[in-house]
């Protein structure tokens, strides 16, 4: 009797540890622990630490969470199964109620790898999203990712994209930053003049993208502005003669990093050289007042809306509300105005609205930018790409006015319209005939509760390990006493 309860025993011990280990496994050490699919649900990793991962199913969403105790910036190595499946790495921060995106990046299935650009980032805690939807009779796909984090103090900090929330630099120092992802991002900067004098801008770029550089005061009015094109590694703007006070300095772009510093000359400077530079009476300006965040004078210019057009699942959706378009009459003094040049598009503002006037480039296919300049995007004129050889083009829903025959359908031009389910886009194409791809607005589920058959999955395997847990203890404890028992009566 004492040798078999003894060996009992043994077995029982055994399967209460690989119970242990499973558990362990499943949920405490593993990197994607799941139920994570949920940003309230998100798994806490270290940075400069390899995680590993899967997605699951036809549809699975992973959230992590980082701190970073210091300013500094980050990048992104992910690497996944190649030719299983395509992922989307979102990058969030989070206060508890809502959700802003800093950036957005597609890995997509041929690809072994993707290095995002480096991001500054203030110290705080946020959330990385990985989403995959995987093939048709692929059950799972791995991945690993490693959050690459340096401290450093001349970065940029995101969210930096409107102008009270501009980052303070300091004058004749070099400051770094970067504009992320295939969007358009934006970068304020804020810097102060003890003493009127003469400032430029010199800024260098890694020539992925065009960066555009504007100064500006608070209330939006510009001072100077410039372009350093794709194919420049540097440009320095020309000077201005500046009183003493705040400036604003804008630079946006896509998916490229630069450095910049803003170069400051006494007003003691040689007549001839404010001559040469200027050519014009030096403007001035007074002390632009800083209000409050709550209560800008400029109307915010960059939403923070989250929108993906990756896939989308039954854990995303939303009702969504058709938008008509609105009908555009262009004014007849259009013509005599002086356009100005955003890329390959030519544009002009009424009422504070951009309006793109009409496209001179030769791509096939082609985004509408949300803003130009920190001004809404929200027309397309009439014949803007008739006769041109753009075959596709995205427009955002903040567009909601359209000229006539703005995409020269009237022409016969074939062009099909990317944009949002239920936007005005759509309603425009819908009513002159043109070809549609909806995409649908990713918006992040922060409900607390767990009704997704994911999350019941999981929360079913938790509780069978928990209980059986339990019962091994159980067992254990009367097994022990029996022994004991035993002892006593021999």
């Amino acid at each position: 009797m004492k040798e078999l309860t003894r060996k009992i025993v043994s077995v029982l011990i055994c399967a209460f540890i690989i119970a242990q280990m499973l558990a362990l496994t499943g949920f405490a050490t593993g990197d994607d622990s799941e139920p994570n699919d949920k940003i309230t649900q998100a798994s806490s990793v270290s940075v400069n630490t390899t995680i590993y991962g899967s997605t699951k199913g036809s549809w699975d969403v992973d959230y992590y969470k980082f701190t970073l105790n210091a300013p500094g910036y980050i990048s992104v190595l992910f690497n996944h199964d190649d030719g299983n499946n395509g992922h989307h790495l979102m990058l969030y921060s989070y206060d508890g109620t809502t959700a802003e995106k800093i950036w957005g990046y597609d890995v997509y299935e041929t690809s072994l790898r993707k290095e995002t650009l480096k991001c500054g980032l203030s110290s705080g805690t946020y959330y990385l999203y990985i989403s995959g939807n995987n093939k048709l009779g692929t059950e799972e796909n791995t991945y690993n990712f490693k959050i690459n984090y340096t401290k450093a103090s001349n970065w940029e900090s995101e969210d930096n994209k409107n102008i009270y929330r501009a980052d303070t630099i300091s004058i004749d120092t070099i400051f770094y930053g970067s504009t992320m992802g295939s969007d358009e991002d934006f970068d304020y900067y804020k810097f102060t003049l003890n003493k009127s004098g003469y400032i430029s801008i010199l800024l260098n770029h890694d020539c992925k993208s065009s960066a555009y550089v504007y100064l500006m005061q608070y209330d939006g009015e510009r001072l100077l502005n410039f372009t350093v094109y794709q194919n420049a590694v540097t440009k320095t703007s020309s000077r201005i003669y500046l009183n003493s006070g705040t400036y604003y300095i804008l630079i946006a772009g896509y998916d490229s990093e630069y450095n910049f510093k803003v170069q400051y000359a006494s007003e003691n400077i040689q007549k001839t050289t404010q001559r040469t530079t200027q050519k014009t009476t030096p403007k001035t300006t007074q002390k632009p007042t800083n209000p409050t965040p709550s209560t800008p004078k400029t109307t915010k210019p960059y939403s923070s809306t989250v929108k993906s057009t990756f896939p989308s699942s039954n854990k995303h959706t939303e009702k969504v509300t058709s938008i008509t378009y609105k009908s555009f009459q262009e004014p007849e003094t259009v013509k005599e105005k002086d356009l100005s040049t955003y890329g390959d598009f030519k544009y002009y503002i009424e009422n504070n609205i951009i309006i793109i006037n009409n496209y001179f480039g030769n791509d096939s296919y082609v985004e509408i930018p949300e803003t130009i300049g920190g001004l809404t995007v929200g027309c397309i004129a009439s014949n803007a790409f008739e006769n041109t050889s753009v075959e596709k083009i995205k427009i955002p829903d903040c567009v909601t006015q359209f000229g006539e025959n703005a995409f020269g359908e009237s022409n016969g031009n074939d062009i099909k319209i990317v944009c949002e389910q239920g936007s005005a886009a759509q309603d425009y194409a819908q009513k002159n005939g043109l070809d549609i791809e909806l995409t649908v607005s990713n918006n992040i589920n922060i409900d607390n509760s767990n009704n997704t058959p994911q999350s019941e999955k999981n929360n079913n395997k938790t509780l069978i390990i928990v209980f059986g847990t339990a019962a091994l203890i159980i067992l254990l404890g009367i097994l022990a006493f029996l022994m004991m028992r035993n002892r006593k009566e021999k």
